[in-house]
């Protein structure tokens, strides 16, 4: 098996160790071989401990479940049990493979979008009054100046 070099700030958490591990495998999420990753998990976090990192509490607890898994996969089934003890598991890492998928689509409109505040509209109240000191009887006699031009073409 070849070194294993994963730091765990690379990991923003113990699916995302187990997605990685995954697509290392080169496996589909749904026909994970427990005993394998579960290997493979445990020697990340040796390799971790080993670098004297702090081993955060989910990569253990992780660790233990993977751990359950395997012991479950290893005795035999009885006739009437139909459940895969890896259901849940793989529910939940094709849930947050899907997190991780639009994290990724959304992230191009955060950085386009953020920092950016939204304005209410300003109301613009009606004008009382001319402006401009005009005199509404220019604008009559503009106006019917206007239409009479038009009588005559």
């Amino acid at each position: 098996m070849e070194d294993l070099s994963y730091k765990l700030d690379q990991y923003e958490g113990p699916l995302d160790l187990l997605l990685s591990l995954i697509a290392k495998n080169k496996v589909n999420i749904i026909d994970i071989s427990i005993s394998e990753i579960c290997d493979q998990y445990m020697q990340y976090i040796e390799e971790a401990r080993k670098m004297d990192l702090e081993i955060a509490s989910e990569f253990i607890r992780m660790a233990s479940e993977l751990m359950l898994l395997k012991s479950r996969m290893l005795l035999p089934k009885n006739d009437d049990e139909d459940d895969d003890p890896r259901a849940e598991l793989i529910d939940t890492l094709l849930l947050y493979q899907k997190a991780k998928d639009a994290a990724k689509a959304l992230k191009p409109l955060y950085e386009e979008y953020y920092g950016r505040m939204i304005k209410e509209e300003d109301e613009i109240p009606p004008e009382k009054g001319f402006s401009l000191g005009l005199n509404p009887s220019l604008l009559s006699s503009a106006l019917n100046a206007m239409l009479n031009r038009l009588k005559l073409s």
